[in-house]
């Protein structure tokens, strides 16, 4: 049985910085300075991991189990949409990354949640506001 190791050492005094602030530098001059120029207005949207944990939370608060794979709210139809191998293998990985968090998805439903967030960002669709389940 392994033995629990205790610190039982002198805590270390907090570092203070006593040094001169230095003044901001304004985005804009810094930029001119090294002569940056906009490539791309789209790298400004929000495609990291923050877009995948409001995935996450929207596959949370929708997903209803019924005995078998869990399904999401609401979906009364079920399309067949033509993808490449590539979209497949993407949504796969997705799917995947969320089943790593306990979230049982299969990649069809992964489609089918990111085709309702990009309507949903296109104002084709409303707000979708979630729904509070019974404690």
């Amino acid at each position: 049985m392994p033995k629990l190791i205790t610190n039982s050492g002198k805590t270390l005094p907090r570092i203070k910085q006593t040094g001169k602030t230095f003044e901001r530098i304004d985005p804009k001059k810094l930029a001119d300075a090294l002569g940056a120029e906009v490539v791309s207005k789209s790298a400004v949207k929000a495609h990291g991991p923050v877009s995948l944990f409001a995935l996450r939370q929207y596959l949370l608060e929708n997903l209803q189990s019924s005995g078998g794979r869990p399904g999401l709210e609401d979906h009364a139809r079920r399309q067949k949409i033509p993808l490449t191998d590539e979209i497949w293998l993407a949504l796969t990985g997705l799917a995947s990354i969320l089943r790593a968090d306990g979230i049982s998805i299969s990649p069809g439903q992964m489609a089918s949640a990111l085709i309702r967030q990009s309507l949903a960002q296109l104002h084709a669709l409303p707000i979708h506001t979630p729904r509070r389940k019974a404690a």
